[in-house]
């Protein structure tokens, strides 16, 4: 579905990423694990088209996306909901809610369709039906996470990438936050997973990137890679 050739980013004279390559398949889970600052988020915001790659191309179902526009991946099926959650904060979670559906209204989506996706989203967290006349900024950080992912799915997309959806979270909200991201992959959504939660992310992904510094440095399946006793090491805190 997702294929990304040779992915290169600068900040400046930094590059932040070099010669990146990955894929996800349709309905796959996958993760990008790996320490703070090896260019995991600049990779997401990339393929997002927040960030222009100085090299390498970005492929989605076999069409090139490369350079997009935000606008243009939101269009192709491409959401992202971005580490720290940034909704709208001095919007209410029902306008926050609509708002993610917006470029649906553009391709043509009735009321009726986009109503009832937003009812799949109270389903999912019945909590924000019982707030969805507060503020975004009066919610907790465990409810803003929830709105941020219900608003990305307000989208509708066919890849949803989600940047570091536990952080901050307490671990009983974190296990919760795991369990509504699997519900959301078992409704055929892809999803490409960057998370400093590695043991969580390992176990629910199908498979994992590893990136250090700028690269990848090794990929497999989800279970190699976390029988891999130099990942356990280094990110799972275990000790052979």
């Amino acid at each position: 579905m997702l294929k990304v050739e040779g992915l290169q980013v600068h900040y400046g004279l930094l590059c932040a990423v070099r010669n990146a390559s990955l894929s996800i398949g349709q309905g796959e889970v996958v993760t990008i694990i790996g320490p703070n600052g090896a260019g995991k988020t600049t990779t997401l915001k990339t393929i997002a088209g927040l960030l222009k790659p100085t090299a390498g191309t970005i492929e989605l179902t076999g069409q090139s996306m490369t350079p997009g526009e935000p606008a243009d991946m939101v269009e192709a099926g491409i959401t992202l909901v971005p580490e720290g959650r940034q909704i709208f904060p001095y919007f209410s979670v029902l306008e926050n809610l609509r708002a993610g559906a917006y470029s649906r209204h553009a391709k043509g989506a009735s009321k009726a369709e986009v109503e009832k996706d937003l009812e799949e989203v109270f389903k999912l967290f019945p909590i924000l039906k019982e707030r969805m006349g507060q503020s975004g900024w009066s919610l907790s950080g465990g409810e803003q996470q929830m709105l941020a992912i219900g608003r990305g799915l307000m989208a509708k997309p066919q890849l949803m990438l989600l940047d570091e959806p536990s952080l901050g979270l307490a671990p009983m909200i974190v296990s919760d936050m795991f369990d509504v991201i699997q519900k959301i992959s078992d409704t055929g959504t892809t999803i490409l997973l960057v998370e400093q939660n590695a043991t969580s992310a390992l176990e629910l992904a199908d498979r994992a990137y590893v990136m250090e510094a700028g690269e990848i440095i090794t990929g497999g399946s989800a279970v190699d890679i976390q029988n891999d006793p130099k990942i356990q090491e280094a990110y799972l805190g275990m000790r052979g």
